[in-house]
């Protein structure tokens, strides 16, 4: 589970990662040849998610979204 708040929140006493999830979870689990996802959020979002966690090594069918 990978969880990253806005810059907003960090300004408000947010620990945790800030910035887009995409690039946290990457940040964190960099080789995802193992890995699945369970993606939720605008068409947009995930279409850049499914794209890079493809470059980090996701098999297509371990990306789970209603959105695909």
């Amino acid at each position: 589970y990978s969880s990253a708040a806005s810059d907003v929140y960090k300004r408000q006493g947010w620990k945790g990662q800030t910035g887009l999830i995409h690039e946290a979870v990457l940040a964190t689990f960099p080789d995802l040849t193992h890995m699945r996802c369970y993606a939720s959020g605008s068409a947009a979002m995930i279409k850049v998610a499914y794209q890079a966690f493809a470059n980090a090594g996701i098999c297509p069918d371990c990306f789970y979204t209603d959105m695909l």
